[in-house]
């Protein structure tokens, strides 16, 4: 009823309203008196009180010292059309632009798996909404990486395939699809994640049944694994990966448009051959999961990837792949969730303060077109 009532006090009231409904939820988590001085239009919490802060308006965001690029209008406009139109088509079960202030306030029901934010292990919210960087409507989702690192010390970010518990499941002889655009700032490239932690940052968990554990045999994960910046993934908790060759070398750790060879302790950078994350840049990815018969050599993994307004090209290409090898009657994929998850970290060690975005979530039984920006 209060979701409701806020709805409709917003309508009346304005947006200035409903971005202070974004700091009450910011409020029930956040750590009191936290920001950054560089932040631009960004709902703060500051000592039980919200705030608009426009201070160095023309700094822009960590790393993007010139901010934002000047976007014309009409551009805006298309953007957010295309977004639309992406979200409307047949088969889309999911479709998340986090351009709402109540898009933040934190998940609750469920059991803990229904849909939406949630916090850190300490218990406060570093998933914020930025209106400063986004590639479509009013805001994108950010999550903030602070010093002292922990496992769990972003939260993040659950979107279930339907409305929990009527979820879709996709289970043998099935295909999913799913969409979604992210950028990384240069702290999360440049620093060497793989020492605060086992391997280094997440991006995505997708798994299933739920309820039950992320670590299954119908799981598949992005990791920035050992530090590499180049975009790799593995399943059912660790093994097998993404590679060829059954991932064991000589092997290719992507495959497709790009042929990225494993190489041992050497780095990637340069190679025209392996796409590597770039910094400050919008990405598009888009995943198409063709599962076959779980445990057996029939699957389909193919993902796609590149920086914003750039062709879509192939970095994982997976024909005959034997996913979740041990299955269980009830394996099926059934959530997403989305957050730099740092395997290990305890937060004994130092790291700089990084900073991870998503904008632009699609997850649908049919093919999704390319974003047009």
């Amino acid at each position: 009823m209060w979701v409701s009532m806020l709805r409709s006090l917003f309508g009346r009231v304005g947006l200035i309203v409903g971005v202070i409904g974004a700091g009450l939820a910011l409020i029930l988590g956040a750590s009191a008196g936290w920001r950054h001085p560089e932040f631009t239009s960004l709902v703060q919490v500051v000592r039980g009180r919200t705030e608009i802060s426009a201070r160095q308006s023309q700094q822009g965001l960590p790393d993007a010292p010139n901010g934002v690029a000047p976007t014309s209008a009409q551009s805006v406009k298309d953007a957010d059309e295309d977004f639309r139109a992406r979200c409307h088509a047949p088969g889309v079960i999911k479709c998340v632009g986090w351009d709402d202030p109540l898009d933040f306030i934190p998940a609750h029901g469920g059991g803990g798996y229904a849909d939406g934010l949630y916090p850190a292990a300490d218990g406060s919210y570093q998933g914020l909404m930025d209106p400063s960087n986004k590639t479509s409507g009013a805001g994108s989702l950010m999550f903030v990486i602070r010093p002292h690192v922990t496992a769990n010390s972003t939260g993040y970010w659950r979107a279930n395939f339907g409305t929990y518990p009527k979820l879709k499941s996709f289970g043998s002889h099935s295909t999913l699809y799913l969409q979604f655009r992210m950028r990384l700032d240069s702290n999360l490239l440049k620093f060497r994640w793989n020492t605060v932690s086992n391997e280094g940052w997440k991006v995505f968990i997708v798994y299933g049944p739920i309820p039950g554990p992320s670590c299954t045999g119908a799981q598949f994960v992005q990791e920035n694994t050992y530090q590499t910046n180049v975009a790799t993934a593995y399943t059912s908790c660790g093994t097998p990966s993404l590679f060829s060759h059954d991932g064991v070398p000589p092997m290719l750790i992507e495959q497709g448009d790009y042929n990225c060879r494993y190489r041992h302790e050497e780095s990637y950078a340069g190679d025209s051959s392996c796409f590597t994350y770039p910094a400050n840049i919008w990405i598009t990815e888009y995943w198409v999961v063709e599962i076959g018969d779980f445990g057996k050599p029939n699957t389909h993994f193919t993902a796609y990837i590149a920086p914003q307004g750039k062709p879509l090209k192939r970095f994982i290409d997976l024909q005959n792949f034997a996913f979740n090898r041990e299955p269980s009657p009830d394996d099926a994929l059934m959530t997403m969730l989305l957050q730099p998850y740092m395997s290990g970290a305890d937060g004994t060690k130092i790291n700089p303060t990084a900073y991870m975005w998503f904008d632009e979530l699609i997850i649908s039984t049919n093919p999704i077109a390319a974003p047009k920006n």
